[in-house]
């Protein structure tokens, strides 16, 4: 059973499990999971250093000091696997225990510390360097949906232009054949019509949007 020191946690809690580290227990919505004790070392171990490598030497000097290193080793996967069957943990999705291969393993959950029935700590200790990529990652993240719907915004209160009909008198003399697009003027206050006439002749009419309809 591992005893705290007097400025040590007396229990650990992360996402719905609870750790009570003075009578070796953990709890799951409130419920006891059974665990054996070494698979329980091996949580406490890494609930003292979140966020950081505990190295397989560090876990075998602690947990495994006389054993062979064949017998260390099987010891440790077994203690990890039952570990993990008791958080519902996954290896390929880890939600709390990390494999770093062939170097160790990382708590990688964050961590309410509690001591005297104080929360002492509530953070995740994570590298400054991962912490960093995940910040950058979240704030890109808000950067685009911002801009996404800046955009949605304007896009829908945007309404279209009120189209008013023109017709144009056109000189019988000019006989005009052919007529092509009308155009508005850039400042919107004038309309353009180009036709073209028996001789082949392009003919330009223009005239104020404003001006009462012929």
């Amino acid at each position: 059973m591992i005893q705290p020191s007097p400025a040590a946690p007396t229990t650990v809690r992360f996402g719905i499990f609870e750790v009570g580290l003075a009578a070796a227990e953990l709890r799951k919505r409130g419920r006891q999971v059974p665990l054996q004790d070494q698979p329980f070392k091996v949580l406490a171990l890494m609930l003292q250093r979140p966020g950081e490598l505990v190295t397989r030497e560090e876990l075998q000097r602690a947990l495994w000091p006389g054993d062979t290193f064949g017998e260390f080793d099987e010891g440790l996967n077994k203690a990890i696997q039952k570990l993990r069957q008791a958080l519902d943990d996954s290896t390929d999705k880890p939600q709390f225990i990390e494999t770093l291969p062939r170097k160790g393993y990382r708590f990688i959950a964050a961590v309410e510390r509690v001591v005297d029935g104080a929360v002492a700590q509530a953070v995740l200790d994570i590298p400054a360097k991962r912490r960093h990529h995940e910040v950058l990652a979240w704030a890109l993240l808000a950067a685009v949906s911002l801009a996404l719907v800046v955009l949605a915004i304007v896009h829908f209160r945007e309404e279209p232009p009120e189209v008013h009909p023109a017709r144009f008198l056109i000189p019988p003399s000019d006989r005009v054949k052919e007529f092509r697009l009308p155009v508005v003027s850039p400042d919107g206050q004038r309309f353009a019509l180009v036709g073209i006439n028996a001789e082949g002749q392009r003919l330009l009419w223009v005239r104020s949007l404003d001006s009462p309809l012929i």
